[in-house]
């Protein structure tokens, strides 16, 4: 089927047409009278210009030579009424000056062409009157300078010369007032007067012309105002879509380089508020669905009017999932947490922030004035509340990965990988470091005697008493069944020892209060104060460990130091003691019996002395911070993991796996000093 042909309205017949074509008759109409307009303001400024030169000027010259000579007079008079010959003379003197200054002033006047009937002549009786007045001037002072003055003569001649001065002035009124005032005041009013009818003119023809161009317009404004308002409704919804688009796009980018929960907040923050004047919206969120929820907006100055909502399960929109507005806070069906804020009634609009579908926050804006929130706002706080969630929701998915990659699952302690990421970062930063190298004593037997859940709650508990009592600084990381690695940065091993000695007592207290069976913790010490690689620290550390099992466990072995530092028993009632204290195998608490039952000798002062005094002879300082190496060493068995993960082998079989120096490991190359008194204080 054939489409049946558009017959289309003439052209000029169409809406946009009619308007564009009044349109342009209008402005063409009002062109040509302002056009009008400015030739008359042209030409009356042009007239304004010629009354000023031609009358003004000569006017103003005319007032100046009036006032000079009533100035030359002033002094005359000041001349005959002085005491003295030389203050006759001097003010004559001026006098005289300042008559000159008068003549030249007229001179100037006459310069300028007569201009109206009559002033030639009041120009010559100007001219008479100043020839007189000169004259009279002359025969006075030639009177009052004589060597005998005659006063009835002076009295005559001053009459004379003050009437010839009257005769002056009157004779520039008379011209002043007979010519140029009058002929400037009728020249403005002309001037005004045209001005005026150009003006009335103009405005008449400007109406008359907006009244054509209001007629040609209300022809086809019907059908045009209809289209023009439906083309503005789509060209707002175009523009409000690009906008939220923009925001939409610009929010992401914001958010994608927000790599924290804090910096997604100000990010929100901007969002919500991007003129930067006062905030109006608050942002609750919350850990998780069922925790307690927190205001993370900055608000320093109390701008904002805060939802006192106390969780997820307390807010009805983030309960339903769903953005509700509610109009009027004093309504019926508002929420109740607007009925219970002492503020002024109004509406508010609560958008809820959802992360893998369980709404944890809400973002909360209300209005001081009761009444539906505008469309484009609501999409807004929509568009924001959808990319905060995801945002958020993929932060903490990575740091729960993260975390996950970076601790043991049981202890929540650092792993393997992430304890040697962490002591590469003090190597690269030239950062000594005391390494502490822990192993749980009989854990073995106590994991096959009690069953695992005691055995993870036994790693569980030292680990907590290890964290609780290093510094926060401190690396704490499990290194593998049983065993664990405390790594403490500047800090030496005299410093180091106190703190592991606090550990095992803390240990021992802890598990007589929590009911736990039984166990203690040996150690062993190195540090890089002497020198070598992390994979060396760790090795003669774990030589010490060795050391410490073959002496009874529950001790601290130093590298460098002979005798081991006995752990606290954790027996109940027994007393704590220092580093030659109760020395009870916890293997017994199993049902193991290990070493001699006569309890380890107390390690003599002066033997320790000596060791430190030794230690500290083999020790270099280290100029400009390199360290001098020596060519001690210790050798350690490679199957040291294997042996251990075994506790019920004896002090024998331990022996032969390792070679040690007679008063214990040996550690590698040039140690710093170490402090002598706080071993020594230990002991």
């Amino acid at each position: 089927m054939r489409t049946p042909p558009r017959f289309s309205n003439p052209l000029w017949e169409r809406n946009h047409v009619r308007v564009l074509i009044s349109g342009v008759l209008t402005t063409a109409l009002v062109a040509g009278a302002l056009v009008f307009s400015h030739v008359q303001t042209d030409t009356y400024h042009q007239r304004l210009s010629r009354i000023d030169s031609e009358l003004n000027q000569p006017l103003q010259l005319l007032n100046q030579d009036k006032v000079e000579w009533r100035t030359s007079q002033a002094t005359f008079e000041d001349a005959i009424r002085a005491t003295t010959n030389t203050q006759i003379a001097g003010l004559f003197a001026q006098a005289l000056t300042e008559a000159g200054a008068a003549q030249r002033t007229w001179d100037r006047f006459k310069a300028i062409p007569v201009q109206f009937d009559g002033e030639q002549a009041q120009r010559d009786a100007i001219d008479s009157a100043i020839t007189t007045h000169n004259a009279a001037g002359q025969q006075l002072g030639v009177a009052v300078l004589s060597p005998n003055p005659d006063p009835a003569l002076g009295a005559t001649l001053l009459a004379d010369q003050l009437a010839t001065a009257t005769q002056l002035q009157n004779a520039f009124e008379t011209l002043e007032t007979q010519s140029y005032i009058p002929a400037v005041s009728d020249a403005i009013v002309q001037l005004e007067t045209e001005a005026g009818e150009a003006g009335t003119t103009t405005l008449r023809a400007v109406a008359l012309i907006l009244l054509l161009g209001a007629a040609l317009t209300v022809l086809g404004y019907r059908r045009a105002a209809r289209r023009e308002r439906a083309s503005s409704r789509r060209r707002a919804d175009a523009a409000q879509v690009a906008a939220e688009n923009a925001l939409d796009t610009q929010l992401q980018h914001a958010l994608d380089m927000a790599d924290t929960e804090a910096r997604v907040f100000r990010v929100i923050g901007r969002a919500l508020n991007p003129d930067g004047g006062q905030p109006t919206a608050d942002f609750l969120m919350a850990e998780s669905s069922i925790a307690p929820f927190s205001h993370v907006l900055d608000d320093p100055d109390g701008h904002v009017s805060r939802c006192g909502v106390l969780s997820a399960n307390d807010c009805p929109a983030a309960k339903t999932g769903q953005e509700l507005v509610f109009v009027d806070s004093r309504a019926l069906d508002a929420c109740p947490h607007l009925l219970d804020r002492d503020v002024i009634p109004g509406a508010a609009v609560c958008t809820p922030v959802s992360i893998a579908g369980r709404a944890i926050g809400v973002i909360h804006e209300p209005a001081l004035l009761a009444g539906p929130a505008p469309a484009h706002r609501t999409r807004v706080l929509e568009i924001v509340a959808r990319k905060a969630g995801e945002r958020l929701g993929a932060l903490r998915a990575f740091a729960r990965s993260e975390t996950q990659a970076r601790t043991d699952p049981l202890t929540g302690l650092l792993n393997r990988r992430s304890l040697d990421a962490a002591v590469e970062q003090l190597v690269l930063g030239s950062v000594d470091y005391t390494l502490a190298f822990a192993d749980l004593d009989h854990f073995k037997v106590l994991n096959d005697t009690y069953g695992h859940d005691v055995g993870d709650r036994a790693l569980r508990l030292f680990c907590t008493v290890l964290q609780a009592n290093v510094r926060p600084d401190d690396i704490v990381s499990r290194y593998g069944g049983e065993e664990f690695v405390v790594v403490l940065p500047r800090c030496t091993p005299a410093e180091a020892v106190p703190v592991l000695r606090r550990v095992q007592e803390a240990l021992a207290d802890t598990v007589r209060a929590d009911g736990i069976p039984s166990f203690t913790v040996s150690m062993g010490v190195s540090s890089t104060y002497r020198g070598g690689t992390f994979e060396e620290i760790l090795m003669m550390a774990d030589g010490c460990l060795l050391h410490a099992k073959d002496e009874g466990r529950n001790r601290i072995v130093v590298a460098g130091v002979g005798e081991p530092i006995v752990g606290p028993s954790v027996a109940d009632g027994a007393p704590r003691s220092g580093a030659g204290g109760d020395e009870h195998e916890i293997g017994r608490d199993a049902g193991e019996q290990t070493g001699e039952d006569a309890p380890h000798e107390d390690l003599g002062v002066a033997q320790l002395e000596g060791d430190l005094e030794e230690l500290d002879h083999d020790v270099q300082d280290r100029p400009g911070g390199e360290r001098q190496e020596r060519d001690e060493q210790v050798v350690v068995h490679d199957g040291l993991a294997d042996d251990r993960a075994d506790e019920g082998g004896t002090a024998a079989d331990d022996a032969e796996q390792t070679q040690l120096s007679p008063r214990g490991p040996v550690l590698v190359p040039g140690q710093g000093r170490h402090d002598a008194e706080a071993l020594r204080g230990v002991v």
